[in-house]
């Protein structure tokens, strides 16, 4: 089981909140390596119908 993740909203309210120390690529980038962002990725490209058995 992984923590719970961030929303993507919280990457991109923090990139607002300073653009030069958090650019729009590296706030998406934060919330993709998320462990929890992850496994729902790799179970969506290997076609897994249970996106979160959470």
């Amino acid at each position: 089981m992984h923590p719970p993740a961030h929303p993507l909203a919280a990457f991109v309210a923090r990139h607002e909140a300073a653009p030069e120390g958090c650019p729009l690529d590296r706030a998406r980038e934060e919330h993709l390596l998320q462990p929890l962002v992850q496994e729902v990725v790799q179970r969506a490209v290997a076609g897994d119908p249970v996106i979160c058995d959470c």
